[in-house]
């Protein structure tokens, strides 16, 4: 099972069932459904979003804690798609898929519990570096293997080739 917390708000599907999958044993990973309906691919924000959901509707602060969440966006996320035995965790023979945050940005500034830090306080711009299969994409905050702009560009045009296609607007 994987829940896109924001689209299925947004659509009318209701909160997420978090508790109750968890509960039955089914895996659950959290995913961007697609940035049209959710608004953007913020992970961070996905990942609050979940837990605030699921921890309201329990009305337990505690029901869904930060550790569990995160382990929804990495390992169970990528045991819910069956590849697990090449991401999702850090090991050998594993993929180096890995972000790295910086944390001495001023909203991560007093950091306490590392894994309540990343789903509570962290957004986007905290990302420092990215590494995809041993390849950083991004260092210092910049993109490193694509133009920004240029794919920005190229993507703004496809839509409005897809929507003239579609007589959408």
């Amino acid at each position: 099972m994987s829940f896109s917390p924001y689209t299925e708000l947004r659509i009318g599907f209701g909160f997420p069932q978090t508790g109750e999958f968890l509960a039955a044993g089914v895996t659950v990973g959290l995913s961007v459904d697609t940035t049209a309906l959710s608004g953007n691919a913020d992970m961070f924000a996905i990942m609050k979003a979940i837990q605030n959901i699921e921890n309201s509707r329990s009305e337990n602060e505690f029901k869904l804690p930060a550790r569990r969440v995160l382990e929804l966006a990495t390992i169970e996320g990528a045991r819910s798609m069956g590849v697990d035995d090449r991401v999702g965790s850090l090991e050998a023979g594993k993929r180096a898929d890995l972000i790295m945050v910086n944390t001495r940005e001023l909203n991560l500034a007093v950091f306490s519990e590392p894994a309540h830090m990343l789903v509570e306080a962290a957004q986007p711009s905290n990302v420092d570096t990215v590494m995809v299969d041993g390849r950083i994409l991004k260092r210092r905050g910049r993109m490193t293997a694509i133009d920004v702009e240029q794919t920005v560009s190229e993507a703004s045009s496809a839509l409005a080739r897809v929507r003239k296609r579609a007589g959408w607007w």
